[in-house]
């Protein structure tokens, strides 16, 4: 089922060879996980660690983020565009947070202090 989030780009063969090369200077380049990536959280992000020779299924070494795991992907499974962040869920209604009832209660007098 194809995710609500924009379509992600896989990797093409140059940004797999300027990932290779950045991985041969010692750097971790960032890299994120799209749909096609099964049993991996779509806009999941994780580091290249090493990378294998292309022909090879899945040349690309990757540790997930909150994982000490390394894991090889291939590239139609990683991208390297930041998916767009998830907006936070507006409140349900009828469910007012703590602040909002502060905010309100604070401005307006009681029934108590209108009587003298």
């Amino acid at each position: 089922m194809p995710s609500p989030r924009a379509k992600s780009k896989s990797l093409s063969q140059s940004d797999i060879q300027r990932i290779a090369v950045a991985v041969a200077a010692g750097r971790t380049p960032t890299v994120y996980f799209t749909a096609a990536a099964e049993m991996m959280e779509e806009g999941r992000s994780g580091k290249v660690v090493a990378v294998a020779e292309t022909s090879q299924p899945d040349p690309l070494h990757v540790r997930p983020s909150r994982s000490n795991d390394t894991l090889a992907f291939s590239p139609n499974e990683l991208t390297l565009t930041k998916p767009v962040r998830r907006t936070r869920a507006s409140p349900r209604p009828g469910k007012a947070r703590s602040s909002e009832v502060q905010g309100r209660n604070s401005g307006s007098s009681t029934a108590s202090e209108t009587v003298s």
